[in-house]
């Protein structure tokens, strides 16, 4: 098989391949039986060409039957080697193969597309440039909206490293069909909550952060997940209590997703919902401090609504608003306060305590870049007291 180079793939385009795709997938269960013979046809005596039989090979991946033994994955990578646009044009034909071929293959076609672009253990393409090459596919109407998100939605656990940012995806890529004209916004937002509801909910709240118009209709959907008659533990994965939706809601608003704060933008869902139920809520009146410069520090902030203005040495240096965060650096150096933040007006914060804080940040390689990053922008020193294990 490995006589067979990235030729190949350069002459078979997605839409010449798409021609005999159907035709494979068409033979069923005898394709098992023959496949092996056909290829090796190919490649000694040339008996059938080359377009086909590779069709063939990415029709059997993503068929319904059972793949036999001599894993054509591994095939596949070896046809490619570093040929990136011969890569690019399998998983065109992958996604491609989903609106052609008269089975369900959703799944089979995402598991294959990620196991494609993952020969190591992080993906070579982002979920943003998957979606791209999905959303590709709606324009030329060999896929439907539906169908489309479906998609982004499968590939979407295999960046779950950055969950928000994994869910950020998402939310632009369905908000991108929506606004194309390719579906209603009714429609896109029922397509995300088919499946796991905890799933469903991190999409929701993503769609709400990225376009505040679409929150209400987020919010209906998010509803529409919500048991109230089960008992707890007797609710089905479809479906979650008010508690955990309004988790959800927290954590987006709270730490990253509904908000420019990045320092815990890239913890993982569980940890973020974790951290959500330790925020303590604080409502500080207009000239109230929150911090004093040179004192000892032991929270850190997260503003909801209002404003804040920081200080240093008496000096205005900054105001920060709604989403943004301060009390880090104190936190992180295990040094005082080196600022005095005082509200302009009426604010509503939400802190979490010096030991939650640093747990959650310095135990997380992302999160801890990001809070280094802050603290370098606001005080110059590169150096934290922590590092994550």
């Amino acid at each position: 098989m490995r006589a067979l180079d990235s030729r190949l793939l350069r002459r078979a385009r997605p839409a010449r391949l798409l021609l005999t795709l159907d035709a494979a997938i068409g033979l069923g269960a005898a394709l098992l039986v023959i496949c092996q013979a056909v290829l090796l046809a190919l490649v000694v005596g040339g008996s059938l060409g080359e377009t086909q039989a590779y069709a063939m090979l990415v029709g059997l991946m993503v068929s319904p039957f059972p793949a036999p033994a001599f894993q054509p994955m591994n095939e596949l990578r070896a046809l490619i080697g570093s040929d990136t646009g011969a890569r690019d044009d399998v998983v065109d034909m992958l996604i491609a193969s989903v609106g052609i071929i008269p089975f369900n293959v959703v799944s089979s076609a995402a598991q294959t597309i990620m196991s494609l672009v993952t020969p190591f253990s992080t993906p070579d393409l982002s979920l943003s440039e998957l979606a791209a090459h999905v959303h590709s596919a709606v324009t030329a109407g060999t896929l439907t909206a539906e169908q489309a998100i479906t998609m982004v939605v499968r590939f979407a656990p295999s960046y779950n490293s950055d969950a928000i940012a994994a869910a950020n995806d998402v939310a632009a890529e369905v908000l991108s069909l929506v606004d194309d004209g390719f579906i209603s916004q009714d429609a896109a937002l029922d397509a995300l909550v088919g499946g796991d509801a905890f799933t469903a909910a991190r999409f929701l709240v993503a769609i709400a952060a990225t376009d505040p118009e679409a929150a209400p209709a987020a919010g209906l959907h998010l509803a529409s997940l919500i048991d109230t008659t089960t008992s707890t533990f007797m609710i089905p994965n479809n479906m979650m209590t008010a508690q955990q939706a309004l988790t959800f809601i927290n954590a987006g608003v709270s730490l990253g997703g509904l908000g420019p704060d990045q320092i815990f933008a890239p913890l993982p869902i569980d940890t973020l919902e974790r951290l959500s139920h330790d925020l303590v809520p604080v409502v500080a009146a207009a000239d109230d401090e929150l911090i004093v410069q040179g004192e000892r520090g032991d929270r850190f902030f997260l503003i909801v609504d209002g404003e804040v203005e920081v200080l240093e040495d008496g000096v205005f240096r900054r105001r920060e608003g709604p989403g943004e965060s301060f009390g880090e650096i104190a936190l992180l150096h295990d040094v005082p306060r080196t600022a005095t933040v005082r509200a302009t007006v009426e604010t509503r914060l939400l802190t979490l305590e010096r030991e939650q804080f640093l747990a959650a940040v310095t135990g997380h390689r992302r999160s801890h870049q990001e809070a280094r990053g802050v603290v370098e922008s606001r005080w110059g020193e590169p150096e934290l007291a922590l590092e994550p294990e």
